[in-house]
């Protein structure tokens, strides 16, 4: 099989790749410069323009003064493109700046056979490979799964191309943070520094704890004939112990090895309530968790007592101007005995999501629904995995809002990370990469 060579197939590739590399170009000098891209002033046609700059734009060495409508084309000829400029040109004002970005021209052929126009302006081939090389990864997330196969520039990727990646995605959270609503959203992987276990050992607990009642072979016989997901485990364990031993498993499993001499700073929870110090004055900023526990709460309570905010479980909580914290599946905290409230608001079993991601209008979905649609969210120790949460990413999509997530890069290969990266990018998931859980810390400190 030969190598792929042509840099883009569809106009929608070429578009997404634009997209990304136009806030990359202009993070770069954030003196005055303001790229809101897919942004359209409603006096122009969505279909013309692509990008809007209002204060102008310093890109390539060519600075560009007053506002900027951008067009994003794949061009086959010089003909197609002065027929092009022609209708383009009387769309705009003569204090407006026109410019092309085009692929399937040379910026040679360009400059040779095109009539110089006052305040229009082209990027075109040479521009468009020089960005591919600068930005590898925007370009394997324009392309189609299929074309990232024997794909010269995707073969000369390494792992250093996505660490070094990582500026740009930051230098854009921090924007999106700044000029909109923002939101943390905390997995179980921010909680085993303290002690919570693992499902697998959570597991564990609740068939020894079923043992001491009556002796079951579970992996043998019931499993097999019940099922295999954790959630009909779940189920099962819930159906089978009396409700307290049940609950207070789960609160056992949070909380058995957790000393409060545990919360320190420099860890991966106190830089996400820096984080939170640090916008805390914005006008919508909240705090979604998938864990039971209140690790990050009590956080708050030990480094940020300035932090004013309300922990979510149930429907009937208020807002009462605070930063709101909402425990999507749950809330157990440490220091406060479980009562039947406690207990309700457990989702854990088969039944429990059953239900959950079966009501529409239920508080939790409405919440991550609205939270994914309205804020940029930041996703840590969160896997990404859970099908009902990357249904709600999906659905999300339309708002075009940017989301991101730190992931630790491991053992996988230049291409295992980007098919991984490309395929968070179809759910509007940016990856920041780390070689190591203990980089997270440093990670959140530059955002």
């Amino acid at each position: 099989m030969g190598l792929k060579t042509k840099l883009f197939t569809s106009q929608h590739s070429f578009e997404k790749f634009i997209d990304g590399v136009l806030l990359n170009e202009m993070n770069e000098r954030l003196d005055r410069n303001i790229v809101r891209d897919n942004i359209v002033l409603d006096k122009y046609s969505k279909i013309l323009f692509d990008a809007y700059m209002e204060d102008g734009c310093y890109i390539q060495n060519i600075e560009i003064n007053g506002p900027v409508l951008v067009s994003y084309k794949i061009v086959s000829s010089l003909s197609v493109l002065r027929k092009t400029i022609a209708q383009y040109k009387q769309k705009i004002s003569i204090h407006e700046n026109l410019l092309f970005i085009i692929y399937g021209i040379s910026e040679e052929d360009i400059r040779d056979n095109i009539e110089r126009i006052d305040n229009v302006y082209f990027f075109a081939d040479e521009t468009i490979e020089g960005w591919i090389n600068k930005y590898p990864i925007d370009y394997i997330k324009s392309q189609t799964l299929d074309r990232l196969y024997n794909n010269v520039q995707v073969n000369q990727i390494d792992i250093d191309d996505f660490i070094n990646y990582n500026t740009y995605v930051i230098t854009k959270l921090k924007n999106d943070i700044r000029t909109g609503d923002f939101a943390i959203v905390l997995g179980a992987g921010v909680s085993s520094d303290y002690g919570a276990v693992s499902w697998d050992k959570l597991i564990l607990s609740f068939e020894k704890d079923i043992n001491k009642l009556i002796p079951l072979n579970f992996d043998r016989q019931i499993k097999r004939k019940i099922g295999s997901t954790d959630l009909i485990h779940a189920q099962l364990y819930k159906d089978l112990l009396p409700s307290d031993k049940f609950y207070k498993r789960i609160y056992a499993s949070l909380y058995d090895k957790f000393l409060p001499k545990l919360l320190k700073k420099d860890t991966t929870l106190y830089e996400l309530g820096r984080l939170l110090e640090r916008y805390s004055k914005k006008r919508n900023i909240k705090v979604l968790t998938y864990n039971y526990d209140d690790f990050y709460e009590q956080y708050l309570d030990k480094f940020f007592k300035n932090i004013k905010y309300k922990v979510f479980y149930t429907p009937e909580e208020s807002l009462q101007d605070s930063i709101p914290i909402y425990h999507i599946h749950g809330y157990l905290p440490y220091s406060k005995p479980i009562n039947q409230s406690y207990k309700d608001s457990i989702k854990l079993t088969e039944d429990d999501y059953n239900f959950l991601y079966n009501s529409p209008y239920s508080w939790q979905i409405e919440t991550q629904l609205e939270t994914f649609r309205k804020n940029n969210c930041l996703f840590v120790g969160c896997s990404l995995t859970d099908p009902n949460i990357r249904r709600l990413l999906k659905l999300a999509l339309e708002s075009k809002k940017r989301h991101y997530t730190i992931m630790r890069i491991g053992k996988m290969s230049p291409f295992e990370l980007v098919i991984i990266s490309h395929h968070f990018s179809k759910m509007g998931v940016n990856i920041i990469w780390t070689k190591d859980f203990k980089d997270f810390p440093e990670l959140l400190k530059k955002i």
